[in-house]
């Protein structure tokens, strides 16, 4: 994704996010070993569970900083701490936040391929996002 780093703006200092508005993040995957241990200390036990189950070491750095990543967004929103977040999960194990009366119409959705993780936050409505890396090797 070299070359498009000028497409994307910097967070402001004062987060708003209108009921209309959508606001995509992106993130970086591949980490140094103290920013990830930066965003797994938020995780929950069974986000940290999980990431073990794993079996490649990079899937489970790409899940911690995945999941922290969002935990850190989530929490500019709803004003409280990436560690007090509570998810829940549907049937197909996507999260929601939990509902509490900052984070009750909050909505996100995340994808993640490879170096990259993208990140959809809005209110009031489902919404999706997806990202793939590109494949050259077709056999």
């Amino acid at each position: 994704m070299k070359g498009f780093e000028h497409l994307w703006r910097l967070p402001p200092v004062a987060l708003f996010l209108a009921s209309t508005d959508v606001h995509v993040w992106r993130a970086p995957l591949d980490l140094t070993d103290s920013d990830i241990q930066r965003l797994q200390c938020p995780l929950s036990s069974d986000e940290v569970q999980r990431a073990r189950r794993f079996y490649f070491p990079c899937h489970r750095r790409r899940f911690t900083v995945t999941r922290g990543g969002l935990r850190r967004i989530l929490s500019l929103y709803v004003g409280m701490e990436p560690k007090q977040l509570r998810f829940c999960y549907s049937a197909y194990g996507k999260p929601a936040l939990v509902s509490t009366s900052s984070t009750v119409r909050l909505c996100f959705n995340v994808s993640h391929s490879h170096e990259l993780a993208l990140y959809a936050v809005t209110y009031d409505r489902a919404i999706g996002i997806d990202i793939e890396h590109p494949r050259t090797n077709f056999a």
